[in-house]
């Protein structure tokens, strides 16, 4: 059974992790997507994809990215929205750190220090301590088959927080022009997408009679 391979809160098995990046995406046979889409069925995000041709989109989608360790991922306040990629981590763990409100942000600084070698140089501890300085205090790590950056893709708003690799990374990413596609194709073709991406990002179980027969 597929969900046996699946561990607690959505989180993907390594192994199926694995057989998903094994293939360069052109090349992956019609078994290797449904693989993918059924990995697509753990991650909470996607489990609001009711409609079988919207999930198979988006693992269609998906990019796979190698990131070095200490490279900005995601920075807090950015607005330019056709760069917002929904992420999963494959491999690798990715640091979230949040500013206070009306701080400025040193993102330069920090990409200054990866680029002349210096955080290179310093160990865990001090390369923690100089992340909180110019990046925020961390307020989570996510690890492998972790998702992070939903929000984003979902709306026109400003990054709310900072993601960073805290090692070299292998990722998985949608981004949010991919995500309006398939948005595009869901049932109610005449529906307006903002309205559709809140229905989206609504569990089942929460929404209201209305909602469901704006879906169906």
């Amino acid at each position: 059974e597929f969900q046996d391979l699946v561990k607690n809160r959505g989180m993907l098995a390594p192994s199926l992790w694995k057989q998903v990046i094994a293939t360069r995406r052109e090349d992956r046979t019609v078994q290797d997507w449904i693989v993918l889409t059924n990995l697509l069925k753990s991650v909470p995000f996607f489990r609001t994809f009711e409609n079988p041709l919207a999930l198979r989109k988006c693992a269609t989608y998906l990019e796979t990215v190698e990131v070095e360790e200490d490279e900005l991922i995601i920075k807090q306040g950015n607005m330019q929205f056709n760069q917002f990629y929904l992420y999963a981590v494959v491999r690798g763990v990715v640091s979230i750190h949040l500013l206070p409100d009306n701080t400025d942000f040193q993102f330069g600084v920090w990409a200054g220090m990866k680029e002349n070698g210096s955080l290179a140089q310093l160990d865990e501890k001090s390369k923690a301590s100089v992340r909180e300085k110019f990046l925020g205090p961390c307020v989570l790590e996510s690890g492998a088959s972790a998702t992070f950056g939903e929000r984003g893709i979902q709306g026109e708003r400003a990054r709310a927080a900072t993601c960073v690799a805290k090692t070299k990374c292998t990722l998985l990413r949608l981004s949010r022009k991919r995500f309006m596609e398939v948005v595009r194709i869901m049932p109610s073709l005449a529906f307006d997408p903002a309205n559709m991406v809140k229905l989206l990002s609504t569990s089942p179980e929460n929404r209201t009679d209305d909602e469901i027969r704006d879906l169906s």
